[in-house]
């Protein structure tokens, strides 16, 4: 297995953190006093970033808190702007080294992958295979071994000065964490960890237990098979290796073995061989997020564009079910109240 070796040169590069700067501040610097102060004194700033790396002496700041209910509780933590610099300075080098040992199916955090593809592969997996097995990690981004994961980048990376600086990002955990545990919601680098963190259960699930059909949208595993007794086994394997290897657990109450002709609930859809069904739930939810932005939009406090962007995100996601019809009924009902 070839590691590589001299990245943090290029990582902590005036190019790479001033390029950083300004991505970490897409869509964000009108907003954030902190991100426009950050770009005020941006060459002050990058110059006083780049001695702090070169001479190991950076080290995180505290984050920010806040709670989401995206439908359940979650609590994000934000860092500092100047800290997500660095994150995105890191990952604009060691995000494609990760990526390369992925398997084809894994989706989540990858170029030219995503949810909807994830769902189009499901799908036609569904027209397959008359069984299914859906599993995903109990309290996953807050459950990943900081030690494990340490392990597994060192296998990719041998650059000591990179594997400091993501040891001072993982090191630096949330109050709230338990000691050496835990990846922060809302890190770009978090991202790009919890979905590199599986991948050995990938492979293991690939090219051990020989499932025929498999794929992964981070946490979110689902196997296909034509012979049941296939998936139960390989339930039991699995969760020996998400224990033994992993240290996680998965979470039982979600987890389901059944024909595929019940419908397989996965990423907000219900899918069946040839029909998919947006799950009940969900479909509250982009309601909900809809008539957020219309009311939001009614005060003038969006724009036309923005939600005009807003609805065409939603329809797109939408368009991955059968829903045409509960579209057009809930675009036609509001056109006429608003």
């Amino acid at each position: 297995m070839k590691r590589i070796g001299n990245l943090f040169p290029e990582i902590a590069s005036w190019e790479n953190l001033w390029g950083s700067a300004f991505k970490a501040a897409k869509g964000k610097k009108k907003y954030k006093r902190d991100v426009s102060r950050f770009l005020f004194h941006l060459e002050s700033e990058i110059a006083s970033l780049q001695t702090d790396l070169f001479q190991q002496t950076y080290k995180p700041l505290a984050y920010h808190q806040f709670t989401v209910y995206d439908p359940k509780k979650r609590l994000i933590n934000v860092a500092p702007f100047r800290d997500r610099v660095v994150h995105h300075a890191l990952c604009n080098y060691i995000g494609p080294i990760l990526d390369k040992s992925l398997v084809t199916m894994s989706f989540a955090c990858r170029k030219d992958k995503g949810m909807h593809k994830c769902l189009s592969h499901a799908k036609d997996f569904a027209k397959q295979y008359p069984y299914f097995l859906k599993l995903d990690i109990k309290k996953y981004f807050e459950s990943i071994s900081q030690t494990i994961l340490k392990e597994q980048i060192a296998r990719k990376i041998k650059d000591q000065k990179t594997l400091w600086l993501v040891g001072e990002i993982l090191d630096k955990v949330p109050q709230n964490f338990s000691h050496g545990y835990g990846l922060p919601i809302g890190n770009l680098t978090s991202q790009h960890f919890a979905n590199f963190y599986l991948n050995s259960l990938d492979h293991h699930i690939k090219e051990k237990l020989l499932i025929p059909a498999y794929l992964r949208y981070m946490d979110d595993l689902l196997l296909f098979s034509r012979e049941k007794i296939l998936l139960s086994d390989a339930l039991q394997e699995i969760q020996m290796f998400v224990e033994e290897k992993l240290d996680l657990r998965l979470n039982v109450a979600a987890t389901i073995l059944a024909p595929v002709k019940e419908g397989i609930p996965f990423l907000g859809f219900r899918l069946y061989p040839g029909i998919t069904w947006i799950q009940k739930k969900r479909w509250r939810r982009c309601k909900k997020k809809f008539l957020d932005c219309y009311r939001l939009y009614s005060k003038g406090k969006i724009s036309p564009t923005s939600i005009s962007m807003k609805l065409a995100s939603m329809i797109e996601y939408l368009s991955y079910g059968n829903t045409c019809a509960l579209r057009k009924k809930f675009l036609e009902k509001h056109t006429l109240e608003f």
